[in-house]
């Protein structure tokens, strides 16, 4: 039996997101595997892994926002941002009180510009930027236009080194390493992030998700947990189709009369079948369909 659907996975610390995704995938045996937002290895949290043919909703998962619980020491900065770099500066944060906290935060709330950490994934050049970080490459990283959509401060314990524990909910490409340097600098004593824990992607949270090892002891268990591909939720409306024009889908051919019969706004709708069957995406424009991705 094919094993297709959406896999949430509470990644440990230690491993990359794609070891994460291959574990899982030799675990259950599945030729195609993907996941929808890499998280560090010093991370833990939520993993989105797409299985089978749920790799094809993978591009629409990605784009989801994402929330975190951030641990930020204040009073050293690191070359990568976080616990794993080489210290860059040490100042006595003794003097940062929660308030001065709280005001800085303001910052960090609605639309922010953002510098990316050296030491990231993003492609320059056809090389990744910690790669050319490891090398001693010195790379311009233009600034990215992100949003924070809450920013909350659960708690702040003082000292020379202070740490901030915060909240977050932030849209797709948010560098939460980068606002942890960035608040260090606001407040004039370096910062660095020191634990990171994703608790949610779009609709789904890390209370509903499974351990790795638990995926590799009891691959059962784990495909008991398969969120079915026709089950997925995604950032866009249903339009049912007929029997009919299902059949005809199958063939690549354009329901075109399920789009008159929508009258709804412009954008993405998920194709469904009568028997609950989720058979493509399409885009809806100007009451006309194109399909996206036969699923």
């Amino acid at each position: 039996m094919a094993v297709d659907g959406l896999l949430l996975v509470d990644k440990p610390v230690g491993p990359t997101s794609q070891t994460v995704v291959t574990k899982v995938r030799r675990a259950l045996g599945v030729d195609k595997a993907g996941h929808t937002g890499t998280l560090d290895p010093f991370a833990t949290g939520l993993l989105l892994v797409c299985l089978g043919r749920a790799t094809k909703l993978a591009q629409w998962l990605t784009g989801e926002e994402k929330s975190y619980r951030a641990d930020v020491a204040l009073g050293a900065a690191t070359d990568t941002d976080d616990r794993t770099g080489k210290e860059l500066s040490r100042v006595d944060a003794s003097r940062v009180d929660r308030a001065s906290v709280e005001a800085a935060l303001a910052a960090f709330r609605g639309k922010i510009s953002q510098v990316p950490p050296a030491f990231s994934a993003i492609q320059k050049d056809g090389e990744r930027m910690y790669d050319k970080a490891r090398k001693g490459e010195v790379v311009e990283i233009a600034p990215r236009d992100v949003t924070v959509h809450e920013l909350v401060l659960e708690s702040f314990t003082p000292g020379a080194v202070a740490i901030v524990v915060i909240s977050l909910r932030v849209s797709k490409g948010t560098y939460i390493r980068s606002i942890a340097r960035d608040l260090g600098v606001a407040l004039g004593v370096g910062g660095h992030l020191t634990e990171l824990r994703r608790t949610a992607s779009g609709a789904y949270a890390v209370d509903g998700a499974i351990a790795l090892d638990a995926v590799e002891k009891s691959p059962a268990d784990a495909i008991a947990k398969l969120v079915p591909v026709d089950r997925v939720v995604l950032p866009m409306l249903d339009l049912a189709v007929t029997a009919d024009e299902a059949a005809k889908l199958a063939n690549g051919i354009v329901p075109r009369d399920a789009a008159a019969r929508d009258g709804g706004a412009d954008g993405l709708r998920r194709l469904v079948a009568p028997d609950g069957r989720a058979l493509a995406v399409a885009a809806l424009a100007s009451g006309r369909l194109t399909l996206d991705r036969v699923l």
